[in-house]
């Protein structure tokens, strides 16, 4: 048989011989996945091609997560990924804050993540290069700095919702719309003026639409069937998404649209240095005032800039979309949140609306959106070396001993499906259901022990060193926008819509799958 191998041509043999060492590489993986996990519950349904990968899929905000860590305890193995589900608040507290830079993000999403934003903070992993990075980019978001963006907050959440109020009364008073569209362009319009001093004219200028338009197609990309194969394969084989292919290569076209834009922002805050306060001049301006060896390139710079745009736009652009259509559904929930914010004759500042004293069912309604619809409904880690778990709760294993902690060797990948964690019912009671008034009730939330160190004890936005730097500036234009569309808009229930797991969580309408992202949503004009 050997004698017989050799005998083929050369290229026969190069090929039989790539499928033989990659089937040798899959087999070794699993057999050293299962030896060490062995005694780790597995959930059952996987299918025997796709594992427990189709089911992750299908699931809607999250259920299937649930489902499972009710059933199996908050800690599992899933078939198929090699992966190892975490919810135990203790061992989440060892890969993102007690030992965070031992778990980077895994080699599928990482080069994901560099053709989406580039090399940036988001990409950027191992303690000597993401600390100092994050050091740099920090004073960005300090309490002062973002306490000043509101007037241009205000600004251009303002001029979209006059066009809205434009286009539904050229409707006759009443009008049906895709909600997706009107969230993006406010908030891109947002983080133009916020970041860059740059005006996105309510998403009509060309790099708006040019931007918007590329977000909605990955989106849906990632809801339909190849977006699933196409996920599948680079589990499997993360060296897939070097290759040059046009629909990897198309996941860096929102990038290349904002890159020369980008390089003019650059020119003119160099120009406009002391002056500027919008992000770039802040950053502008500390990377100046860094030693020359410790600044950071312009290639990062752009990339930083990409980022911005796109992670500043598009996740509070997903927590409003949800949040608004709970608002549709619970009309008693959006007339209690409109009467308090009617009661309120001027743009709110950021001490007005950071407090949740002054708007107390405001501050609870984005809190409720934040922990019911986090953008990034999960995250994927590997562990760079040998570690071990501690479990806050023992889990059961398949022999019925219980079990402490978990041992985890390097390569081990690791899911932690944010959407479930935020949803626990031994925390939240209700925790699948839209009840702002948890919010305002003593008992309602958790306590500090329960993800310490985390925004509201939701991992919305991390936790560790790793955790969003730009939360304040999130909430803080969350409740903006709240403010100013529930104040000019009243928001009905048209049909129901379920939820896909795509780059970031999006909206479809369940009756038709086949238009993609989709939040039909019918408004009228607030009575005078």
């Amino acid at each position: 048989m050997i004698s017989s191998f050799f005998s083929l041509p050369l290229v026969a043999q190069l090929t039989l011989g790539s499928l033989l060492a990659a089937s040798l590489f899959v087999l070794s993986k699993w057999w050293d996945n299962y030896t060490r996990l062995r005694n780790i519950p597995r959930p059952d349904g996987a299918s025997k091609i796709w594992g427990h990968e189709w089911l992750e899929f299908e699931d809607d905000c999250g259920s299937q997560w649930r489902q499972w860590i009710t059933r199996f305890g908050p800690n599992f193995k899933l078939k198929a990924a090699w992966g190892l589900c975490i919810t135990d608040p203790k061992a989440i507290d060892r890969v993102l804050c007690k030992n965070a830079y031992n778990y980077p993000h895994s080699a599928v999403f990482r080069p994901i993540i560099e053709r989406l934003t580039g090399r940036s903070i988001v990409w950027v992993e191992g303690e000597k290069d993401h600390k100092p990075m994050r050091a740099l980019i920090a004073p960005a978001f300090t309490l002062d700095r973002i306490r000043a963006m509101g007037p241009d907050m205000w600004l251009a959440v303002n001029n979209v919702v006059a066009r809205l109020q434009g286009s539904v009364e050229a409707k006759g008073g009443v009008r049906d719309i895709n909600m997706l569209d009107w969230s993006a362009t406010s908030t891109l319009d947002v983080i133009g003026r916020v970041a860059f001093n740059h005006d996105f004219q309510q998403g009509q200028s060309p790099e708006a639409v040019s931007i918007m338009e590329g977000w909605r197609k990955q989106a849906n990309l990632g809801m339909v069937w190849e977006g699933f194969i196409a996920l599948l394969a680079l589990r499997q084989f993360p060296w897939i998404g070097r290759l040059p292919l046009p629909s990897i290569e198309a996941q860096s076209n929102i990038r290349n649209t904002i890159k020369p834009l980008a390089s003019k922002l650059i020119q003119r805050g160099v120009s406009d240095l002391e002056h500027g306060r919008d992000l770039l001049s802040i950053l502008l301006r500390a990377n100046l005032g860094e030693e020359k060896e410790k600044r950071i390139k312009d290639d990062e710079l752009l990339d930083h800039i990409v980022t911005f745009v796109i992670a500043g736009h598009e996740t509070t652009s997903v927590v409003l979309n949800f949040t608004l259509y709970a608002l549709a559904k619970n009309p008693e929930c959006q007339r209690r949140l409109r009467e308090e914010i009617m009661n309120c004759d001027h743009e709110a500042s950021f001490d007005e609306l950071w407090s949740n004293e002054n708007f107390p069912y405001l501050d609870a309604v984005t809190r409720e959106g934040f922990r019911l619809f986090p953008p990034s409904a999960r995250n994927e880690k590997v562990a760079d070396h040998d570690d071990v778990l501690p479990l806050g709760t023992p889990i059961v294993g398949t022999d019925g001993r219980l079990i402490h902690e978990i041992p985890i060797k390097a390569g081990q990948v690791i899911h932690i499906p944010t959407v479930a964690v935020n949803r626990f019912s031994s925390v939240w009671g209700d925790g699948d259901v839209f009840r702002p008034e948890r919010w305002i009730e003593k008992t309602g939330t958790p306590d500090g022990k329960f993800l310490p160190g985390a925004w509201s004890g939701m991992l919305t936005f991390l936790v560790g060193p790793r955790s969003c730097l730009g939360y304040r500036l999130a909430v803080f234009e969350m409740k903006i926008l709240l403010m100013a569309f529930v104040r000019a808009f009243e928001f009905e229930f048209i049909e129901p819509i379920e939820t896909r797991m795509s780059a970031t969580i999006q909206p479809r309408v369940v009756s038709r799958p086949q238009d993609g992202a989709c939040l039909p949503l019918r408004i009228r004009p607030v009575a005078a």
